[in-house]
């Protein structure tokens, strides 16, 4: 017995993506092959809905989850994005910073930001950082990171305790 799915509009796939924020930003679980968000929409559903949040961002037709949601944060894509916009595999942290900024997807706020909330934060640890808690936190190496990558200004010296 075959089934026919009815088509969902625009506005009924932006309500599914809403509904599956949490499958688009991390991805379906998918068996055997990594973690994922437990969804019984099916992937050419999950990609229509995607879809249609793009579209609605690009034409501006969109509120502000959904803008969110294919925006990303700071240099960061959803699973979504890597998967059906780029056609690559979704990176996390440092790697997919560097490879957004190689594709000229980061926005220049994004770095800005990302930089100034690393020296907020070395500014109210003291600039002192220590190495038996774990050394520098993922935001700071991201910041110097995005700064080698970009020629910027080096982050305001801090120490590094033993």
């Amino acid at each position: 017995m075959t089934t026919t799915r009815k088509r969902l509009s625009r506005d009924g796939l932006l309500r599914l993506a809403l509904y599956e924020t949490a499958t688009l930003l991390v991805g379906p679980r998918i068996e055997g092959e990594r973690a994922g968000i437990v969804t019984r929409v099916p992937p050419d559903l999950l990609e229509q809905a995607w879809r249609a949040c793009e579209a609605a961002v690009e034409d501006g037709t969109t509120n502000a989850e959904i803008y969110r949601l294919v925006t990303g944060r700071l240099c960061s894509r959803a699973w979504a994005w890597w998967e059906w916009t780029q056609r690559e595999p979704c990176l996390c942290g440092i790697e997919e910073a560097l490879r957004l900024l190689e594709l000229g997807e980061l926005r220049e706020q994004e770095i800005e930001q990302t930089i100034a909330a690393a020296d907020r934060h070395l500014e109210g640890i003291g600039r002192q950082v220590w190495a038996a808690h774990g050394g520098l936190r993922q935001d700071v190496r991201l910041a110097e990171a995005l700064i080698a990558a970009t020629g910027r200004e080096r982050l305001r010296p801090y120490r590094v305790i033993q």
